[in-house]
């Protein structure tokens, strides 16, 4: 009886868990029409070999997409996808090394966009479960792990129709120029400029009062006095009449010590102002530890711009450098997806 003990303490021991794998989905704000962004997120991923599980949403509300991976190098990852009509998107990742794998917490891993098709008012809850692929980790050992998971939410706001189309930045005697334009407004108020010096944190430094009702092109400016090169972004709160608001991308305005760089994510392009025209250089994006994960050679045009395919980058503060035979151009960007 003591040996039938030992035996069954042994093997329970060895099928126990270790630790738990947590996955967290985000919760966002949509409307109608437009496309929303959730973020998987993990902690506590230590030693793992794969991976699989289930993410459920509401087809009523939410329409997927697409699906962009990172961090777990993007590859051994199988989307499933025939289920998405009824809500169900199946997920299976195996590290490609047959290893152990380990990330730091709070990394996204994984990005799903979706078109909101339900109205104002409604809600899409995300969960992670076992249905339609079973809901299991495989650790370094090839001993199943336990998972946890937080689910999220889509929030279906009321529609600001307010279409941005440009919003840039220039440096003009020492002043931040900022210009935009609306492709349409319906009921809009007011532009509130906002400023700040980490890309997360922000405060109004001035208005705009819109044109309120067009569908015809419609352009503004607003001038920031005293630019600061260690206070380089700036974002657009648009705000209607009924006090609904959204923001714009961030963008961010870069005073070097030769010259001026002006970066910006503008749909699928990074546009980069500034640089010496007609030069040809190296261009690279580096993250805040150093690492580069992008390099190109270009040649600037004889505005000193040039536009370049933009790279996928989580949502993040990067550096940019141009470096051409006459000197080297740097510049922090911050990525919001």
């Amino acid at each position: 009886m003591k040996k039938i003990l030992l035996l069954c303490l042994a093997f329970s021991l060895f099928i126990a868990p270790i630790h738990a794998v947590r996955l967290i989905l985000s919760t966002e704000t949509g409307s109608l029409s437009h496309q929303v962004v959730v973020k998987l997120t993990t902690r506590d991923f230590t030693n793992v070999i794969g991976i699989q599980y289930s993410i459920s949403f509401d087809a009523a509300v939410l329409q997927y997409t697409s699906v962009a991976t990172s961090n777990l190098a993007a590859l051994g990852f199988k989307i499933g996808t025939t289920d998405v009509a009824s809500g169900q998107i199946g997920v299976l990742w195996i590290n490609p090394a047959l290893a152990g794998l380990s990330l730091p917490d709070d990394v996204e891993v994984m990005q799903l966009s979706f078109t909101v098709i339900g109205g104002a008012g409604t809600t899409s809850n995300l969960t992670i479960g076992n249905t339609p692929t079973p809901f299991k980790a495989l650790d370094g050992s090839l001993a199943y792990t336990a998972i946890n998971s937080v689910g999220g939410s889509v929030q279906i706001s009321a529609i600001l129709p307010t279409e941005l189309t440009v919003f840039s930045a220039k440096l003009t005697n020492k002043n931040a120029d900022l210009n935009w334009q609306t492709a349409t407004e319906h009921n809009v108020s007011y532009f509130s400029i906002e400023h700040g010096n980490d890309g997360e944190n922000f405060l109004p430094i001035g208005e705009v009062k819109a044109n309120g009702n067009s569908r015809t092109p419609q352009y503004y400016r607003f001038s920031h006095a005293d630019f600061s090169p260690n206070s380089p972004y700036y974002r657009l709160k648009m705000v209607d009449a009924d006090a609904q608001f959204k923001y714009s991308k961030i963008i961010t305005l870069y005073g070097g010590t030769k010259g001026v760089l002006s970066v910006q994510k503008r749909g699928n392009q990074l546009i980069i102002n500034g640089l010496k025209a007609s030069s040809e250089m190296e261009i690279s994006i580096a993250d805040v530890t150093g690492r580069t994960l992008f390099l190109s050679k270009k040649k600037s045009n004889t505005e000193g711009s040039l536009s370049e395919p933009m790279p996928y980058l989580l949502s993040g503060i990067y550096i940019f450098t141009a470096h051409s035979k006459q000197n080297v151009q740097s510049a922090k960007i911050f990525i919001e997806q």
